[in-house]
């Protein structure tokens, strides 16, 4: 199917606020290093499928380059996600062994080269993977009709990359969160549809070792079973009587009900979750500044998630992330 090109004017395109990527290799038993890497990626690309179920499908691609002083027996990927499954994993084509191993806050996985990659030689390697656990749906307030959910997929190479691109296919007629004022983030550098299917691409020349980069996708998806007009009667009639009391009280009480309304029905919109008050006071202890790195290892929470938060405590201007040298510092707007 034809892919054709997106308007960006059907679309709101706004700079915002995980999955975690690195990858190293090992030649004998000796570890990647950021001051001494063994080899560069270059391209690479990654394609996340968003899929209706809650699930990511990711597909990586990518040539790595043996720039080391020694060969490379195997190539580890680091991601950000803690319930992830890899379904095939290849080198120059052909299927490769690979193992899994589930840290503290991110999971490992290692592909097996049946031949060692000599040192400045390359291959092209891809992986299948599947995530349950990049995507956080959450109810839609405004619309009851649409279920709503964010996409976060994080990135710290553990290596230099370049020509990297990250593309975000949305499920099938979803189309981006209209309640959002920053639906993207940051701002793609590519948009396209076949009709039926929306993708959002970014494009990241060069990124060195221990550098971030996050891409946030906040979308709707409309839910026909929660669409189903009542028809009966006397439900009909009930919520006609109420429409008719609420009618009656505005038009008595003025403007100061309808302001009252406004604020309580919005109330809920930009009121504080639970993990966001967690947040919020865990600064406030900190007079009110403190860096995202150390209240990552203070929260209980993976670093995408924790972004995601901070993207929509940001949008709510609760809070003010300043970037100084290569982290973030968070300020409690007062």
């Amino acid at each position: 199917m034809a892919i054709h090109e997106y308007s960006n004017k059907s679309i709101i395109v706004v700079a915002c606020g995980l999955i975690m990527f690195g990858l190293m290799t090992t030649g004998s038993v000796q570890a990647l290093t950021l001051d001494n890497p063994s080899y560069v990626l270059d391209p690479i690309n990654i394609t996340a499928y968003l899929n209706s179920d809650g699930t990511t499908s990711i597909s990586l691609r990518a040539r790595v380059i043996n720039i080391g002083s020694e060969p490379i027996s195997s190539i580890d990927i680091r991601i950000d996600s803690l319930d992830i499954t890899l379904v095939k994993s290849t080198i120059n084509g052909q299927t490769m062994d690979s193992s899994l191993s589930v840290m503290d806050k991110h999971t490992m996985i290692t592909i097996y080269n049946q031949k060692e990659l000599a040192v400045n030689d390359s291959v092209w390697i891809s992986a299948e993977l599947v995530s349950n656990d990049l995507q956080f749906s959450f109810e839609n307030i405004v619309d009851i009709d649409y279920q709503s959910a964010s996409l976060v997929f994080y990135m710290k190479p553990h290596t230099f990359i370049s020509n990297f691109t990250f593309t975000a296919i949305l499920p099938s007629h979803a189309i981006l969160m209209q309640e959002s004022v920053i639906p993207l983030f940051p701002r793609s550098n590519n948009n396209f549809t076949d009709g039926t299917n929306m993708g959002f691409s970014w494009f990241v020349q060069e990124l060195y070792p221990g550098q971030e980069r996050v891409f946030i996708v906040r979308y709707q998806m409309f839910i026909p079973e929660q669409a189903t007009v009542q028809s009966d009667i006397l439900t009909s009639s009930f919520f006609m009587m109420i429409g008719a009391i609420i009618g009656i009280a505005i038009a008595m009480s003025g403007p100061r009900v309808l302001s009252k309304i406004r604020q309580q029905g919005s109330m809920n919109y930009v009121g504080l979750t639970t993990e966001e008050g967690a947040i919020l006071r865990v600064i406030e202890q900190h007079d009110g500044k403190f860096t995202q790195k150390e209240l990552y290892r203070q929260l209980n929470i993976s670093e995408s998630k924790l972004s995601l938060i901070l993207s929509g405590l940001e949008e709510r201007e609760i809070i003010k992330r300043v970037r100084k040298g290569r982290q973030n510092t968070i300020y409690v707007v007062k």
